[in-house]
């Protein structure tokens, strides 16, 4: 920094430098990114952990409900693989509709948002696919 100080006085006499680091430049860009990034991660763990406690709390229920009729089933020879597929049959349902809404909405907005950067990406029909293939 001496040097480029020095190299500054001798081509511009009597006008201070102006100098900043590039990374800090690039921080200050992004710092508003980084917390919405944040907040954003805490309010979808949230999100994902009440969805899953009222999704296990309605199964449940359900389930508690059909307690005679699986013990039947049970008595008859069902097995137990078929009788988790009668009990979450509804769920699934209920789980992929919801998917086949959320994804074009997501889609938009995050292409409106991906939109204000100099450098974007696309997003792909993989990452839907991927994010609802668990709950299929």
């Amino acid at each position: 920094m001496e040097q480029v100080n020095g190299a500054w006085k001798k081509a511009f006499p009597g006008n201070p430098i102006d100098y900043f680091f590039l990374d800090d430049y690039f921080n200050r860009q992004y710092q508003n990114e980084q917390r919405f990034e944040k907040l954003f991660t805490v309010f979808a763990a949230l999100a994902v952990i009440v969805s899953c406690l009222g999704l296990f709390g309605l199964s449940a229920y359900s389930s508690y409900q059909r307690t005679k009729e699986i013990g039947i089933r049970k008595v008859l020879g069902s097995s137990g693989g078929s009788i988790f597929i009668l009990l979450s049959k509804t769920y699934s349902i209920l789980i992929l509709i919801s998917i086949m809404i959320a994804s074009p909405i997501i889609y938009i907005v995050m292409n409106q948002w991906l939109s204000g950067f100099p450098y974007r990406i696309t997003i792909g029909v993989g990452v839907f696919i991927l994010s609802g293939l668990p709950y299929s």
